[in-house]
């Protein structure tokens, strides 16, 4: 189980979820799920790419495993959006 935190410019929210994934995922369509923006997310032995298509346009974004990475490429993906959004992710025991 993981606890993550996401600031943006209105507040601070916690939130649970059972694995990284489930994170970006929630991300992904908080952002883009009615933007027009394609976007797809792949988890290999690396880590995540993320995949982001608009108006011809292709950005990928990937990251390892490790939390910290995961915590970049979701601000990597809030700035795609033109945001300046943060993120923490920490493991529950």
């Amino acid at each position: 189980m993981y606890k993550w935190i996401w600031k943006d410019d209105d507040a601070i929210y916690e939130n649970n979820a059972g694995d990284p994934k489930e994170i970006v995922e929630e991300i992904l369509d908080y952002y883009f799920e009615n933007s027009g923006i394609d976007y797809s997310l792949q988890k290999d032995q690396g880590g995540f790419n993320v995949h982001l298509k608009s108006d011809g346009d292709s950005t990928k974004l990937s990251s390892g495993y490790d939390l910290e990475n995961i915590c970049f490429l979701l601000a990597e993906i809030a700035k795609y959006d033109g945001r300046k959004d943060q993120f923490l992710i920490l493991k529950n025991n």
